[in-house]
């Protein structure tokens, strides 16, 4: 989307005391949820978190908890949004999302090679945050090269998990 780009590449965040910009932040991403633009959404919140815009990134998520709270909410009833191997400030990005340590679910995923030997393993772990509807999941690698890593995505659901 033209008018995504356009905006983060005018930084408008960066004065973190600014409300248009929020504001802005908030219109937007409506309107990605409306266009079905789930990837822009995506692009858009892994943007917030690389430029430390935490307070955006606080703004997009309340508008999909919002979007979820509706019966007829045009996001997904699941969906997942890729934030990488590495959160720059992982700490405020913890405290914005309100992440909850404890485990909600946890799991196990082997990868195979071409020998079909166990190269490397993912222990996936589905952690609660300060939004219903939104999860943290984190993928701890284990190989056999000792590339080991923590992979982070978002996870969007419409109905709340119990386990």
């Amino acid at each position: 989307m033209e008018r995504l780009e356009l905006f983060m590449r005018s930084d408008a965040l960066a004065d973190e005391e600014a409300i248009e910009p929020l504001l802005k932040t908030a219109d937007l991403t409506r309107q990605l949820i409306s266009a079905q633009a789930y990837d822009d959404l995506s692009v858009f919140i892994r943007y917030t978190i690389q430029e430390e815009y935490y307070e955006a990134f606080s703004w997009i998520l309340e508008v999909v908890q919002e979007e979820y709270d509706r019966p007829d909410a045009a996001l997904p009833a699941e969906a997942a949004c890729d934030l990488g191997r590495s959160i720059r400030n992982y700490d405020a990005f913890a405290a914005r999302l309100q992440f909850d340590p404890a485990v909600l679910q946890n799991g196990f995923e082997k990868v195979y090679d071409e020998h079909r030997e166990v190269d490397s393993f993912f222990n996936i772990s589905v952690h609660r945050t300060g939004y219903s509807h939104i999860y943290l999941v984190t993928e701890e690698n284990f190989d056999t090269r000792d590339n080991d890593y923590i992979r982070y995505r978002l996870l969007f659901r419409k109905e709340p998990w119990y386990p």
